[in-house]
């Protein structure tokens, strides 16, 4: 009973927090598009999520202090806004609107050349490779490694543009967007799946080029689930004798659905409550800059995936949400100084986009917030891709901002990782 007290009580000082942080950054910074929202709202629904599940599909119960370490995470995630918030608000510049490039020329010719190269490569590995398109392993042999792999990046660069510059006088660029969601899928990692279409989309409502809309909140959810249906369907249909998916397969589908979506949450959870029981790893937080200095002085890579696998009811899970990951690596205060640095970086950013709009900026910013987006599921920031596709992006936004180039502003005259983090069951 008292047990029970004391997660009400978690929960809903926890649930008062969300709400006041919710509005000062409003009040702040006139929007509710800001780095703690992204990392704090989709965070709130798992949980909530989490909490409800029944019983019947033998989860694990949460574990309710798991979320204190979320509560003083948000709070130190906080203080980089407010102290710049308030900078901000006591010399507000004009409102400015976010301008069209000076053409379209870079993203179209690079995107539809290097996806026309990449489905010509994955189908012709599909003719000679004996691992099954939509497997772990055919990833590993495809897009995982070597030029293939940054091209890829490359490409969802592309996809992150398109989805904020489409529009019915360039209807061309859904052929990207969705040529890149092919390749995707075909990768097999949800992550970088879903990550580009949210760093599109919050760079369309930062600009607003659209806005928020609970149904397209539901369009997003259903997708999501879609994805996963797709994904495990490319695998699973190639595998079974008679080609279909029977009723044992589809359940299966559905509980790894919902496993994934708790697996950071229910996974954080209950490695708190063993007492962590994994080793720290320091070095996994900073690899992207670890593996920078190997290929200058030609040290190991570090590849950072936790290998301890926690008992979560229905499987295995080895992620820990944004600020899991960083306590059980870093510790309490080596997580808060981080935290405050990370924190101050991204909100140098929507400082400089409120006080001068341009596209490298919002798309790099926008880019960011769709990783902390995924911050209910694990701690996107230790891998080489948090590096590489924002210089990409600046690339791109550079080569669309060329004055000299023709064309300008004319729509109607165009037709258009690193590391690999899954949950093996």
């Amino acid at each position: 009973m008292q047990e029970s007290i004391i997660n009400i009580v978690i929960l809903i000082s926890f649930l008062i927090e969300v709400v006041v942080l919710l509005k000062l950054e409003k009040v702040l910074w006139g929007t509710y598009y800001t780095p703690l929202n992204f990392l704090m709202i989709p965070y709130t629904g798992v949980v909530l999520i989490n909490i409800l599940l029944p019983v019947s599909l033998d989860f694990y119960p949460f574990y309710f202090p798991s979320i204190l370490v979320w509560s003083i995470g948000l709070i130190v995630f906080f203080i980089p806004s407010l102290l710049l918030g308030l900078i901000y608000n006591k010399h507000k510049p004009e409102k400015k609107e976010f301008s069209d490039p000076a053409t379209f020329k870079p993203l179209y010719i690079i995107g539809f050349v290097l996806l026309a190269f990449t489905l010509f490569y994955l189908y012709g590995k599909t003719l000679s490779l004996v691992e099954i398109i939509g497997s772990d392993e055919f990833a590993d042999e495809t897009l995982a490694k070597g030029v293939w792999a940054h091209i890829r990046e490359v490409l969802l660069a592309v996809m992150i543009l398109s989805i904020y510059f489409v529009n019915k006088n360039r209807a061309w660029l859904f052929i990207l967007i969705f040529g890149v969601f092919i390749v995707s899928i075909t990768y097999q990692v949800k992550t970088w799946i879903f990550v580009p279409i949210f760093a599109g989309i919050i760079m369309r409502l930062i600009a607003k080029k659209s806005t928020l809309k609970l149904k397209y909140i539901l369009y997003t959810v259903i997708g999501g689930f879609a994805v996963f249906f797709l994904s495990y369907f490319l695998l699973y249909v190639s595998t079974v004798d008679d080609g279909e998916l029977d009723s044992n397969i589809m359940g299966f589908i559905y509980n790894h659905s919902i496993f994934y979506l708790i697996s950071g949450t229910a996974g954080f959870g209950a490695d708190l409550k063993a007492g962590i029981l994994e080793q720290a790893h320091p070095e996994y937080i900073f690899a992207p800059f670890c593996n920078l200095f190997s290929l200058i002085d030609g040290r190991s890579l570090v590849v950072p995936i936790n290998s301890l696998y926690i008992d979560i009811g229905w499987a295995g899970s080895n992620v820990r949400t944004f600020f899991g990951t960083l306590y059980v690596n870093l510790g309490l205060w080596w997580t808060i100084c981080y935290v405050l640095i990370c924190s101050t970086v991204i909100y140098s950013l929507l400082f400089r986009i409120k006080h001068k709009p341009s596209l490298w900026a919002l798309s790099i910013f926008s880019f960011i917030n769709g990783l902390l987006a995924l911050g209910w599921f694990d701690f996107y920031f230790e891998g080489l891709s948090v590096i590489e596709i924002p210089l990409i992006l600046l690339l791109f936004s550079g080569l669309m901002s060329l004055k000299s180039v023709s064309f300008k502003n004319n729509d109607s005259i165009h037709p258009s990782t690193f590391k690999k983090k899954i949950l093996k069951v």
